[in-house]
């Protein structure tokens, strides 16, 4: 599966800093350029899609969006959805008037068909909240007030997992410390006693993303948050944390750390 969006460029030094070049380019109209992000390649598919496009003149790079980079943050507010690719099926959000479809999907016309993909159609507001992707990016406090009225729509305390004081059992603490050891390891949070890893875990969720929230049979809240943390020398790697959040006590737990 592999969520696809696409836009303009505006910003030159974005793309200065962060591109690897197929071949020479001189920065002399930045607005002119147009991006294509693809999330969730394996190397494989990597490799394959650059030798591709590598044979159209108007290619000039790629970029890898791995970690935290200066054209990541600026792409993550940037680009539109543009469809999800599920097998050989891109599902498209697109419009209706509540009794049927008004729209085609791919009304831009990109040649997933000649590519051997199907475009599917899905009503645009199932798409955007289910299936839409938001890239990861370091957030700053400017999501706070969307973040809240998005949350609250699911509860009147759901807005309390966007900047939580996380918590864990001392046996989750222990948990980890077997389980997930070479994930906190790789993060340099494995020396951490129990209190320490909470208030850092807490610090790092309210800097990124929720994704796959969900409810479980008990009526607690589930969820996961990208993390980026800094291993050292400006190098960041990206972490997934599993949350859950209690209803009852209104306390988010740390459950996992990968």
């Amino acid at each position: 599966m592999n969520a696809i969006l696409r836009g303009d460029i505006l910003e030159a030094l974005a793309l200065q800093e962060s591109v690897i070049h197929h071949r020479p380019h001189r920065y002399v109209h930045p607005q002119l350029m147009y991006c294509v992000y693809i999330n969730n390649l394996s190397p494989t598919q990597d490799r394959e899609l650059r030798q591709t496009v590598e044979e159209h003149p108007a290619y000039i790079g790629y970029a890898d969006c791995s970690g935290r980079n200066t054209l990541k943050q600026y792409l993550g507010m940037s680009l539109m959805n543009s469809g999800l690719r599920v097998g050989d099926q891109i599902l498209d959000g697109v419009l209706h008037d509540g009794r049927s479809f008004d729209g085609a999907p791919n009304a831009a016309g990109l040649p997933y068909k000649e590519n051997g993909f199907t475009p599917t159609a899905i009503r645009e507001h199932l798409f955007l909240p289910f299936l839409s992707y938001r890239i990861n990016s370091h957030l700053t406090g400017r999501n706070a007030e969307d973040a809240y009225a998005a949350l609250t729509t699911l509860s009147p305390d759901a807005y309390l997992v966007e900047s939580p004081a996380i918590w864990m059992t001392p046996n989750r603490y222990e948990y980890l410390h077997g389980k997930h050891l070479v994930s906190l390891q790789q993060a340099g949070l494995d020396h951490l006693d129990h209190p320490g890893l909470e208030a850092v875990v807490s610090k790092l969720v309210a800097q990124g993303h929720i994704y796959n929230l969900r409810l479980n049979e008990y009526g607690a809240l589930l969820y996961t948050s990208m993390v980026e943390v800094d291993t050292g020398g400006g190098e960041y790697k990206t972490f997934t944390v599993g949350l859950k959040f209690n209803p009852e006590d209104k306390r988010v737990e740390l459950t996992t750390f990968f």
